[in-house]
């Protein structure tokens, strides 16, 4: 797997697994591709970036998504911490949509229910999300 960050003539960036490079028809074929998007919080005096699917509602992080190489300005390989935190994001992405969740319906929730869902993606049991029941199994019991 080779993982780059591109960057876009009109400003756009990304990461993705660049699976094939066809020179001879100008193209750059690739998965997994995650947009690079800065968000400011006004209110605290910040900015930070997050990862978002490359195209708007797809829920397939797999599905291959083919560049014209005239529309790269630059490609690099993302520093380590970077890599990391993209592969992160990806396993929860797959998770999400594993369980007939969207990026949009994330977005929807309020913080409570954010941190709710994060926590069971993080866990290691399987989530049955799509039944609306929470898994329970407190830790030290022996039935």
């Amino acid at each position: 797997m080779t993982y780059k960050q591109i960057k876009l003539v009109n400003g756009d960036e990304f990461i993705a697994n660049v699976l094939d490079v066809q020179e001879d028809e100008g193209v750059m074929i690739m998965s997994e591709a995650l947009r690079i998007v800065e968000v400011e919080n006004i209110e605290e005096g910040i900015s930070y970036f997050a990862l978002r699917p490359l195209m708007s509602f797809t829920d397939e992080i797999e599905k291959l998504h083919i560049v014209a190489m005239a529309h790269i300005t630059v490609e690099t390989f993302p520093s380590e911490n970077i890599l990391a935190h993209y592969k992160k994001t990806l396993a929860k992405m797959k998770k999400i949509f594993e369980v007939g969740k969207t990026m949009e319906d994330i977005e929807e929730l309020d913080e409570e229910e954010y941190e709710s869902l994060m926590e069971q993606l993080d866990s290691d049991e399987p989530t049955k999300l799509k039944d609306n029941i929470l898994p329970f199994k407190p830790k030290g019991t022996i039935h």
